[in-house]
């Protein structure tokens, strides 16, 4: 039989093997953004390599995440200014259904694209390190900018790099 002291040891090398894994594997500003390869909840397709041209910003919520309900209206504000642009606001939601994220997006009059992540594989993708995050993909589909968390005062944070990758070509 193994003595706990050993097992303990054991426990903690597969616990720092298994976090070294993860920060390796979630992606990082400067890199590809990784593909959705999902359906809204209209069912509409939703992939990053259709949004060429486009600026997107990812965002990963949950209803059970206060800070992300404070967050979603900002996002839904930053959609309907700059939508004519060429911003595309993909809210990734990680709910337990899509009901739950349908029933939220028609109190909130959200009307921003929503894809419900129901087997977590597009968080599996990016590892989103907090809830929420957001991240800001350029139009060559290169991740220039995550915000982990959510705080009022990074709203106008977000808005101004939204608008400068909106205008950079």
């Amino acid at each position: 039989m193994i003595s706990s002291a050993r097992t303990s040891v054991f426990v903690v090398i597969l616990c720092s093997c298994v976090l070294v894994v993860s920060s390796a594997a979630a992606v990082d500003v400067n890199e590809p953004a990784p593909e959705l390869g999902a359906a809204d909840l209209e069912g509409r397709p939703t992939r990053i390599g259709d949004l060429r041209g486009m600026v997107v910003v990812i965002n990963f919520w949950a209803v059970w995440c206060g800070h992300c309900v404070h967050e979603l209206p900002e996002l839904q504000r930053l959609h309907e200014t700059h939508v004519d642009e060429g911003l595309v606001v993909i809210g990734v939601n990680v709910d337990r259904n899509a009901q739950i994220a349908r029933d939220f997006r028609d109190r909130a009059g959200l009307r921003f694209r929503i894809v419900h992540d129901e087997r977590t594989r597009i968080a599996q993708r990016f590892m989103p390190p907090v809830m929420p995050s957001t991240y800001l993909v350029d139009r060559h589909g290169v991740i220039r900018f995550i915000r982990r968390g959510f705080r009022a005062r990074d709203s106008a944070d977000i808005a101004l790099r939204v608008r400068e990758l909106l205008s950079a070509l």
